[in-house]
Order: structure tokens, then sequence, then C-alpha cells
């Protein structure tokens, strides 16, 4: 990903960093994010500190200045990470079906997606389900462009499934979008990977719930 200037950071972008000159200095920076995406996962935005996410790469917390200015500075990049991937993964995997897919096949592919790559794919994901809500307001307002981004995306793929008939005309695609979205995310709270549903199932039934709901005949 391009790395922008303080400009573009204002601007609503991603911060602008130290960049180590080496290679190796490049594999560490990677290491302390998916080190620092696993602690967030674990003891969310509070409960993290630098020392613990130093420990995690075997290095002094001192150190992590090298590599970002702040500690704000490192979650905002986990957190973007996190959006921009998923939505990546999202919208490549609806582009991936077949043309003659329906608008009611592009979303239960896109809710499906999101829901698998929410709990078994990315750290950074589920960091930004766990500390989005409790990061700083100026934070906040850097994410807010990306989950915007999401969030348009996934509102056209409703609204066409609604415009062609999946969605019954008195349903608030919008609202119905939240919902759907609230319940998806949750799942990495309670997802147990022994447990009897895997990640398909658990997307297989939410589609059902939009599409068809889940009351007895």
């Amino acid at each position: 990903m391009p790395r922008p200037s303080r400009a573009a950071v204002k601007s609503g972008g991603e911060r602008a960093r130290k960049e180590p000159p080496t290679s190796r200095g490049g594999d560490k920076r990677e290491r302390i994010l998916v080190a620092a995406a696993k602690t967030f996962v674990d003891h969310g935005y509070t409960g993290t500190t630098l020392a613990m996410i130093a420990d995690a790469v075997e290095t002094h917390a001192g150190s992590l200045y090298y590599y970002f200015e702040s500690r704000e500075d490192l979650i905002t990049e986990v957190l973007i990470r996190g959006i921009t991937d998923i939505t990546a993964n999202t919208q490549r995997t609806v582009s991936e079906l077949h043309p003659s897919a329906t608008a009611a096949d592009r979303l239960a592919t896109a809710i499906k997606a999101h829901v698998t790559y929410t709990v078994t794919e990315s750290d950074f994901t589920r960091a930004g389900g766990r500390a989005v809500g409790q990061v700083p307001a100026e934070i906040q307002r850097l994410l807010m462009p990306h989950y915007e981004a999401y969030g348009r995306f996934m509102a056209e793929l409703f609204e066409a499934a609604k415009t062609d008939g999946a969605i019954a005309a008195d349903v608030d695609a919008g609202v119905l979008r939240m919902l759907v979205f609230g319940a998806s995310n949750w799942t990495m709270e309670w997802y147990d990977p022994k447990g009897p549903c895997t990640p398909d199932d658990i997307g297989d039934l939410l589609t059902r719930m939009v599409f068809h709901g889940v009351g007895g005949r």
C-alpha cells in the first residue's frame, strides 16, 4: 500500500510513519503490526500497552518508536488494514461470481465472505471489531472513510437484492444491512472453531435468515 504524506493523513488517510531503511527492518515492522493486531484482539484498545506488543516480538517498547510515532499511530494502521483487507476480500469474492449471478447470489456471497474473513482469516479485522468503539475521536475520524466505503459497497448489494425482489419491498434495506453487520461482527465474540458450526454454516444461516427466515412451516 502506498505510504502517504502527513498531508494525506490530515485528509483521512494513513498516518505518516518512519520508514525502516532495510528489508529486515520492514520484516520487523510487519511482525510488530501482526503482534499488535493479536494483542488488540485479546485485550482491546484500552487493555493493550506498547510493552505487551514489544514482548510479543521480543524487543523493547522504546524501539517501537523507530517504526511508529506513537501507540495511536500503531493502532490506526492496524485498524485501517483490517477494514481495507476485508473490503478487498469481499469485493474480490463477489467479482469472481459468474456474470449470470443474481442480486441475491451476490449479496449472499458478500455476507458469507464477511463472516468467514472476520472469524478465521484476519486478526487485523478482528482487532477492528474489538477496538474500534474504544479508540479516540481522532482515530475514528481517520477510519470513517474506509468504513463508509465498505458500507456503500454492501448497501448497493442490499438495495439491488431488494430491487430484484429477493428482499421484500416493505423492508428497510439500510436497517437490514445494519442488523446483518451487527450479527456477523458479533460472531467473533462467540465463535468456537471446535464447535458444531463452521464459518460457512454460520454464513449460510445468516443468509437464510435474510432471504427466507427461520420460522417453522
